[in-house]
């Protein structure tokens, strides 16, 4: 395999920041405790739900690094990223807790895929690239993911206050 161009390694760069912004780009999450609850969810069941999803991160995050190495961390991103498009485009049509254990589960797994093997391709780019230890970048992925986050905060409050209640931003996901 070719060694990569120096175009290729800053094209990693400006592929994981826009990851970063699109990850976190999720219409749902800031009423997402309003949205189980109109699924008929008690804050205890939304508790255990939250519950399932940190555990398997948890649990599945040092298996998730060796899922890289063997995968290789672009494939693994690209697995990442298709399982979590695939866990919110079920969410607007889950049915009752399973359903949404369900949903959790997914988006858990797509998250320790991704949790680390971004950061990686960052510190392999960089490297490779002879540009020190990658602080300014890792804070630009934070300020991107960040960015991503508000972005969708803005457009679900006006989802809600004029498309049509809590369920709104989960449709148009």
């Amino acid at each position: 395999m070719a060694e990569p161009t120096p175009a290729a390694l800053r094209a990693n760069l400006r592929k994981v920041l826009l990851m970063s912004g699109a990850w976190m780009f999720l219409l749902v999450m800031p009423v997402m405790v309003p949205f189980l609850q109109a699924r008929g969810l008690g804050m205890a069941a939304v508790f255990q739900l939250q519950t399932i999803y940190a555990l398997l991160q948890v649990v599945l995050e040092v298996p998730s690094g060796y899922v890289a190495d063997v995968l290789g961390r672009k494939r693994c991103l690209l697995l990442a990223s298709a399982l979590y498009g695939l866990a919110f485009s079920w969410l607007p049509f889950t049915e009752g807790f399973w359903g949404l254990a369900l949903f959790e589960v997914v988006a858990a797994v797509a998250a320790s895929l991704r949790s680390g093997t971004d950061v990686a391709i960052l510190y392999d780019s960089l490297e490779a690239l002879g540009e020190g230890e990658g602080g300014r970048v890792l804070g630009l992925k934070l300020f991107w993911g960040q960015s991503g986050e508000t972005a969708a905060a803005l457009i679900a409050t006006a989802l809600v206050a004029f498309g049509g209640g809590v369920e709104r931003p989960a449709q148009v996901m």
